[in-house]
């Protein structure tokens, strides 16, 4: 079927070394950790109604042992911590990596027994962002950074805006009608998003590619799209006329704007039939006139590719540090079936995303927006405080890594 929908549609091959495939363990793992996710999960919420969010986590935790134990299944009640794993040992140049440049699990661990994690439920909504009101033109000669949720980031400059992986509907999925729903609102409203220049595209899912999202606004801007590779695919040429596919270490300029387009360790799919066929990335967006450099991992996993991207950016910009990284800290557990295609917060932090790149600050994005993963709301950025703080107190030096409500923002 894959072949025959390749016929038919643009398609080119890319040399995607890094995406990892999945033996067939790892493929049940992932369906029954998605019927849990998207079929057992929901139907918990809806009957269990009127309770809180920690309730029905307990009594989710309860019903599972007790269907489980009938089954004949082994779960896991509790998030695991260092005493629920067993050390690798160190014997790769980079802790906790395997001969291949990619990581194993948290700070080079595995889990010691075959438990599964139960999949946390999520609040239904929460209501307390208020839209931001966004200057439509930029006058600094810094970079304005706006988080808008999950992974959608505006990032302005004195001549452009860009926007990076734009989702603002309220639900994703097919038609944005079945799937999963927004917990916490977008923190820019398309009426208040200034003029796009520049889209940026990491991933063809719908996480990070929200089709009805992006018609408006090239419908209303005209704006330039960058992607991956095979982009076209999901990108008709009538909706939207202008897109550039790159593949890894292709880059772009405009005027003062350059943009490389570089290695992820993720995969990508949208369809049944689409897997790994969009070239998934990260972004590095470089401005010659003032200098200033920012990193977009995209959804990715650690592994050593964030060393080689420093050693690339250190050659192509002259500079020894990126001012800003932005890394994903969301959709990480179970971290079994996760850990070669989202690294967690401490991976984000402790093992060495933040420090191979060597980054002046960092910001962790993409948690507590759509419930995708199997941890709890909140967990995620949790997680990095408690992981920031262990490293500073450690160290005794702050680390510049923050995470952004959305609507936030920061200038530098």
């Amino acid at each position: 079927m894959k072949k025959l929908i390749n016929i038919f549609l643009p398609y080119y091959n890319h040399n995607n070394i890094l995406t990892p495939n999945l033996t067939f363990k790892k493929k049940v793992a992932f369906l029954f950790f998605y019927l849990d996710r998207y079929i057992y999960s929901p139907l918990l919420h809806t009957l269990l109604i009127g309770k809180d969010v920690e309730e029905k986590n307990q009594l989710k935790k309860y019903i599972t042992q007790r269907v489980a134990r009938k089954l004949g299944i082994s779960v896991c009640t509790e998030s695991r911590d260092s005493s629920g794993y067993i050390s690798h040992k160190e014997n790769n140049a980079f802790h906790g990596v395997d001969t291949n440049g990619r990581y194993d699990g948290d700070t080079g661990k595995s889990y010691a027994d075959g438990k599964e994690e139960i999949t946390a439920l999520w609040p239904e909504r929460i209501s307390y962002v208020t839209p931001l009101e966004v200057k439509k033109k930029w006058e600094n000669e810094k970079f304005n950074v706006i988080y808008i949720g999950h992974m959608s980031i505006l990032i302005q400059t004195k001549k452009f805006n860009i926007l990076i992986d734009p989702v603002l509907c309220n639900r994703i999925g097919l038609f944005s009608t079945f799937g999963v729903r927004r917990v916490i609102k977008a923190g820019i409203t398309f009426e208040n998003l200034p003029s796009i220049d520049f889209i940026l595209l990491s991933n063809n899912r719908f996480d990070t590619m929200d089709i009805s999202t992006l018609k408006k606004i090239i419908f209303r801007d005209n704006s330039i799209i960058i992607g991956g590779m095979n982009i076209r695919r999901y990108l008709l040429k009538r909706n939207f006329p202008v897109v550039y596919p790159l593949n890894w270490f292709n880059n772009l300029k405009f005027e003062n704007l350059s943009f490389y387009y570089l290695p992820t360790l993720t995969n990508s799919h949208r369809y049944l039939f689409d897997k790994n066929v969009y070239l998934p990335g990260s972004f590095l967006i470089y401005d010659t006139f003032t200098k200033s450099s920012i990193f977009y991992s995209g959804h990715s996993a650690y592994s050593n590719h964030f060393l080689q991207i420093k050693h690339y950016v250190n050659a192509i910009i002259k500079n020894e540090k990126i001012d800003l990284s932005i890394f994903p800290i969301g959709i990480y557990k179970p971290r079994h079936i996760y850990r070669n295609f989202h690294m967690s917060p401490k991976e984000a932090l402790r093992v060495r995303s933040h420090f191979d790149l060597n980054s002046k600050a960092s910001i962790g994005v993409g948690a507590d927006v759509f419930c995708l993963g199997g941890e709890k709301y909140k967990e995620a950025t949790t997680e990095l405080e408690d992981a920031l703080d262990f490293h500073q107190n450690e160290k005794k030096k702050k680390i510049n890594f923050f995470t952004l409500q959305p609507g936030q923002s920061i200038t530098f």
